[in-house]
Parts: structure tokens; sequence; C-alpha cells
């Protein structure tokens, strides 16, 4: 039912833009999410983003002011079964639950985080708060340092007060702003 009435919404929101209907659509998504194992704090956004997903539960945290847009999250790999046979159950077809086992460890995200479009977050990474994480990077290993972080794999780049520093001259010079 929660599946039909978002999609009525979308619908709606074609025709007709609404904050309200923003709103309560972003909410049915935020639902969506905690359904599948993803818990959302206070005041984060949540958009376009990819959670792997599993019959035997993925875990993911995100904390409060946090922002993620278009980011994969993997909290889960199943590789290994390709090479280690112990891993598959013969009598399952492979595309059914319970059919390989796999490693898997929870992913979580502190408070006041940005995570770039295209970034890709793989299992067991805990990324601790006031971290800034660049579009395109790949989090390999968890962050336990505030800071600006980028690249594949993601290493800091500059100091977090480095950051806001370049981003207050930006606003004082009046560039760019919208």
């Amino acid at each position: 039912m929660n599946r039909i009435i978002t999609l009525l919404l979308k619908f709606i929101s074609l025709f007709y833009t609404n904050d309200l209907l923003r709103m309560k659509l972003y909410h049915l998504k935020l639902n969506d999410l905690r359904k599948n194992g993803v818990s959302v704090g206070e005041n984060s956004l949540v958009i376009d983003c990819k959670f792997s997903s599993s019959s035997k539960g993925d875990s993911f945290t995100i904390g409060k002011n946090s922002t993620c847009t278009g980011v994969t999250f993997l909290g889960h790999d199943a590789s290994p079964t390709l090479f280690i046979k112990d891993l598959v159950s013969e009598d399952i077809h492979p595309c059914l639950p319970f059919s390989r086992k796999s490693y898997r460890s929870p992913i979580v995200v502190g408070d006041n985080v940005f995570i770039g479009y295209n970034t890709t977050i793989l299992p067991g990474v805990n990324i601790c708060s006031n971290v800034i994480i660049a579009a395109g990077s790949i989090v390999t290993k968890s962050i336990t340092y505030s800071g600006v972080y980028a690249g594949n794999p993601a290493k800091k780049i500059s100091e977090l007060d480095c950051f806001i520093a370049k981003y207050k001259k930006k606003i004082s010079d009046n560039k760019n702003l919208f």
C-alpha cells in the first residue's frame, strides 16, 4: 500500500509542486529505507542513494545533520563465493536467499557528514562526525578523524577548518552564490 501511495504522489508531483508534497515523498522514502536496515538521523538528507540489500540483513546508520547524495553503500561482499566453494549452497539456486554466504559488516556514518555524489562506501566502514567526502571517492577504510577526504581510496586532503575558511571567503567575496 505504501508503494502505491508513493507512486501516486510521485505522479502528482510531476504536475503540481508543493513543499508539503516534497516533504511527504521524502518521509515515505525514509520509511522504505528503514524497512531495509537503514537508520537516518534527524535533519539528514539521503538523496538518490543505493543501499545493498540482502536477505541476511545489511545494516546502515547515518547520523544527524548529514547529507548523502547519490552514494552507494555496500554492506556485504559476496565475491569470495566465486573461489571458496564452502560458501555456496549447491542445493539452492543462486538467485534465491541463503544460496551464498557473504562477509557483511554495518556501515556507520557520524553526525555532520557530507558524502558527495557517486561515492562508494565499502562494508564495515565507520565515518566519524564532521567529515566531508568528495564526489566520486571510494571509501575502503574507516575514517576516524574529521576533515575533507577524496580519491580512490579516499585519503585526507584538507583540515575541516581550512575548508570552512575557504568557503567563508567565497561567501564574503560573493562568488557563485545562488
